[in-house]
């Protein structure tokens, strides 16, 4: 819901059973713009799969260690433009898996084509990767293959990390006072 500010503020769902992720799709209805966050308690994938079907924004799996979940909290709540951003801890220094010193991503941003920025844009979507392709009439293996040329040249291991990149590269954090 919108808080006086005129910012949206995340809501929190629990979604371990289908009613709960129709309460998702209830709330994305009223709220298209309003970052929605799943909390799913989720071994087999199957309750992520319901909350991101049902237009969950981002998912918090509680048997995923959180401070491997917190660069993907910390892009949700960014791109949102939260000012929670500050309190949302940042990971220990010995768990980042690639130094943020060799990255260019900048760099890298203005070497790509029309089509790669096109491809960038969907990945930080919520898309499938079977409608990714269709979008760009080829075949799912052959945009798996151009989405790790696109985190090999990033330097990322996945979408989530791609997608905290770009959000540090395209905007500017200022740090709490």
């Amino acid at each position: 819901m919108p808080q006086p500010g005129g910012d949206p503020w995340p809501i929190f769902v629990p979604v371990t059973n289908e009613f709960q992720a129709e309460f998702v799709h209830t709330i994305r209805q009223s709220a298209c713009m309003t970052p929605i966050i799943a909390i799913v308690n989720d071994v087999n994938g199957y309750q992520t799969y319901m909350a991101i079907k049902h237009g969950a924004t981002c998912v918090f799996n509680i048997m995923v260690p959180a401070d491997k979940q917190a660069d993907s909290l910390r892009s949700v709540l960014f791109s949102a433009g939260q000012p929670a951003l500050a309190r949302v801890p940042q990971p220990r220094a010995g768990l980042v898996a690639l130094p943020t010193a060799d990255r260019q991503p900048r760099q890298v941003l203005s070497d790509l084509g029309r089509e790669e920025r096109a491809l960038l844009k969907l990945l930080c979507g919520n898309d499938t990767m079977s409608v990714i392709a269709k979008s760009f009439y080829c075949s799912e293996r052959s945009i798996y293959r151009r989405v790790r040329q696109l985190y090999d040249r990033f330097e990322v291991p996945g979408r989530t990390e791609l997608r905290v990149v770009l959000a540090e590269t395209t905007h500017r954090v200022h740090p709490a006072a």
